[in-house]
């Protein structure tokens, strides 16, 4: 999702023919991948496609949660 982030300007994701998601990404260029707006934005769509196993998979919800919280 990081790449999805750091490139798109819109991610748009599909289930069954149907838009589930559609998300501008507004955060400025060059896109930093510490950024805790990126980070919230690239776990947010992990969460979508992935569902409750996102912070298993990509081991950093706590991370996630941490910068986000402390900023």
């Amino acid at each position: 999702m990081d790449e999805a982030v750091t490139l798109a300007d819109r991610i748009i994701l599909l289930e069954d023919g149907r838009v589930t998601m559609d998300q501008r990404i507004s955060l400025p260029r060059p896109r930093k991948r510490k950024d805790p707006e990126f980070l919230t934005l690239a776990e947010e769509i992990l969460e979508h496609v992935m569902g409750d196993e996102a912070g298993l998979i990509n081991g950093e919800e706590e991370k996630v949660q941490q910068m986000v919280h402390t900023s």
